[in-house]
């Protein structure tokens, strides 16, 4: 794995929090922290605001680091932030660092952007057939970056955009799932699934038409639908629309102007300074520790090969 950022030899060491920390989570998580050092690098230098969002935030407050049992890096911004750094990005951040949105790596299929690592592989199991990937986009360890769009204050109104949403975001995912599809017999018990089977297969393999990246950029719209309003809430409209748990969780838009910083394994990074009423928004009583899902457990990961070495 290539790092930027140089990390003592006892980051790496075996260690206790709560949880036994393994050496391969630490050298996960060293992936993750360079990152995230140099996506701040790019953000501070160019007076670009971000937070740490979600977990990180959590972690960054309760355990000054990484929740023991999560391998995951999120950080949110404003709409405009987040152009401003999409205009630059490709040209600031270099090898191994890789700029990830639907526009720069089409396969990807996301709706938010990430930060990768080239030189490293982290493919989820849904998305590899015990051999290779079944796509074609970065592969390697990455950060989420989510974007945050204006929703509307009156709750009836939000809860009609955000279904619109959330059924543009199914029929995104449904379709990018396709690729993942293998030609058995069980298929044909299935004639919807069957259907959309046949209809990929003539769209992306005979036609090489993939209308992902089209779905994206229309879900990328219409999250702006209330851009320029007078609206005071916002929401990460294009990662969370397909889940009801989550499209409740809107922030008032100055809790993500208002910042401050805080530590994260040893390093300071921009956060809302309004962590406490963000989190309680997120998590309710979040000074409980609950052993979650650990997200590595769900992925094949190499930190010492490309992911290249496991694309078709």
């Amino acid at each position: 794995m290539k790092l930027t950022t140089e990390f003592p030899e006892k980051f790496f060491t075996e260690e206790e929090r709560s949880i036994v920390i393994s050496e391969d989570r630490k050298r996960l998580w060293a992936v993750q922290l360079d990152l995230l050092i140099e996506f701040d690098r790019v953000c501070q230098e160019n007076g670009i605001k971000y937070s740490l969002d979600a977990g990180t935030l959590l972690g960054a407050i309760r355990h000054k680091g990484f929740i023991p049992w999560d391998d995951d890096v999120d950080v949110v911004m404003l709409r405009e932030e987040y152009e401003k750094l999409d205009k630059i990005a490709s040209e600031k951040f270099s090898e191994p660092y890789f700029w990830q949105t639907f526009l720069t790596d089409p396969d990807h299929g996301r709706g938010f952007a990430r930060l990768r690592n080239s030189s490293t592989t982290y493919i989820l199991h849904s998305e590899w057939d015990g051999e290779k990937s079944f796509f074609s986009h970065n592969q390697g360890v990455f950060i989420d970056i989510f974007v945050c769009d204006k929703v509307p204050d009156d709750l009836m109104k939000r809860a009609k955009f955000m279904d619109a949403l959330a059924a543009m975001q199914d029929y995104a995912w449904r379709i990018r799932m396709q690729k993942t599809i293998k030609w058995k017999m069980k298929l044909f018990l299935h004639p919807r699934a069957l259907l959309r089977a046949i209809r990929h297969l003539i769209c992306y393999k005979v036609l090489g038409i993939d209308r992902v990246p089209q779905v994206r950029e229309k879900l990328n719209l219409m999250a702006q639908k209330y851009r320029g309003t007078d609206e005071e809430n916002v929401s990460r409209l294009t990662f969370c629309a397909n889940s009801k748990d989550r499209l409740s969780a809107c922030v008032p838009r100055h809790f993500l102007e208002e910042l401050t910083m805080v530590e994260f394994e040893g390093y300071k990074f921009q956060a809302t300074k309004y962590w406490n009423e963000y989190l309680t928004i997120f998590y309710g009583n979040w000074h409980k520790h609950v052993i979650a899902h650990d997200p590595s457990g769900d992925a094949f990961i190499d930190l010492d090969n490309s992911y290249t070495k496991y694309i078709q």
